[in-house]
């Protein structure tokens, strides 16, 4: 895992306890590099926690204590400001509703769903950025080939008390 900062953070206002979700997100593009990049802008106003490329290279540009920029206006269980309690996860790829996400990234993405429950056991919720974009419809990420069931596994390996994922059901 590499650490690149990204200026696009703020504190959490119910602190690192109140960590309760993880969110996955397609970045729209097949370009890490350009994703990183365009973290690291102040002007761009967005961020993730980490982002994971094609070849299974992790990128942590928030600390998990921070608040990233990553769900916009959002809500999860009647809970907005999904920002506030979510760390997020771009997963390199133009468009997972026809764009096969790698073997390499559900590789990346099980160990760190794993290591995440394991730091936070406040974690309940893993679901996708097209489950709490408001309104309704706004987004489409991670998309229809992202394998809930794989990221499932491994979710309950580390945390069988972990909601389903969302975007399986």
């Amino acid at each position: 895992m590499e650490w690149i900062f990204s200026p696009n953070f703020e504190p959490r206002p119910g602190g690192p306890s109140d960590v309760t979700s993880i969110i996955f997100h397609h970045t729209g593009s097949d370009n890490g590099d350009g994703t990183i990049s365009w973290f690291q802008n102040p002007n761009s106003r967005v961020s993730a926690h980490y982002v994971v490329d094609r070849d299974a290279q992790i990128t942590n540009m928030v600390d998990t204590n921070d608040r990233a920029w990553h769900a916009g206006i959002s809500e999860l269980n009647g809970r907005s400001n999904v920002n506030d309690f979510s760390i997020g996860i771009e997963i390199v790829n133009p468009d997972g509703n026809w764009s096969p996400y790698t073997e390499a990234q559900y590789q990346s993405l099980e160990w760190l769903t794993q290591d995440l429950l394991n730091k936070y056991p406040s974690i309940t919720h893993i679901t996708g950025h097209e489950d709490v974009a408001l309104p309704k419809g706004r987004k489409s990420d991670p998309g229809d080939l992202f394998d809930w069931n794989r990221i499932r596994e491994a979710a309950y390996g580390a945390n069988p008390n972990v909601f389903p994922v969302v975007g399986a059901v």
